[in-house]
């Protein structure tokens, strides 16, 4: 079985992708820039599933040289494009290796990481939910089951896609 490996395993989409991959009986290795993160998840998926065959841990340093910095919304559109265009350059170069690689692309999902944004402003939860046409957040496990789909048979010829996951919002 191939070890999946979850970077950024805090406790929003990464703690439900583990939990997923995990009951299906996938070995997980836990990456965080947080050490406690790590702990924390590995503890409770432990606790939670007697199915793990294995876990590995690790934090995932901050550079010295990067410092935090506020990017312009431009920016990050650019950086989502980037990956959409990674993800179909390399579909195409690793695909004849009998390697798949696919984006999923989630809309705004209800995690810890929401709820901050909510609490300090940066985000009208009212506003997020009415530019939704299904009318809701997403949750962890919706973008959790997406990803699982993607490494089932089912997702086998299923390669150089980037998939939405954000209830119609860019429809």
């Amino acid at each position: 079985m191939t070890t999946l490996t979850i970077v950024g395993a805090g406790p929003g989409l990464g703690a439900a992708v583990a939990r997923r991959f995990g009951t299906e009986g996938f070995d997980i290795a836990l990456i965080s820039r947080r050490q406690q993160r790590v702990d924390v998840l590995a503890a409770d998926l432990t606790a939670a599933s007697a199915r793990w065959r294995r876990f590995s841990t690790a934090p995932f340093p901050r550079p010295r040289s990067c410092t935090r910095f506020s990017t312009p919304p431009s920016t990050t559109h650019a950086s989502k494009h980037a990956v959409i265009g990674l993800t179909k350059s390399a579909a195409k170069e690793y695909g004849p290796h009998g390697v798949r690689i696919n984006a999923v692309c989630p809309g705004t999902i209800d995690t810890p990481m929401v709820t901050d944004m909510v609490t300090t402003g940066a985000l009208d939860r009212t506003r997020a939910v009415a530019a939704i046409p299904l009318g809701r957040l997403g949750r962890p496990e919706e973008i959790a089951a997406v990803a699982l789909w993607l490494n089932s048979p089912g997702a086998s010829f299923v390669n150089g896609s980037v998939l939405l996951v954000d209830g119609g919002q860019l429809a």
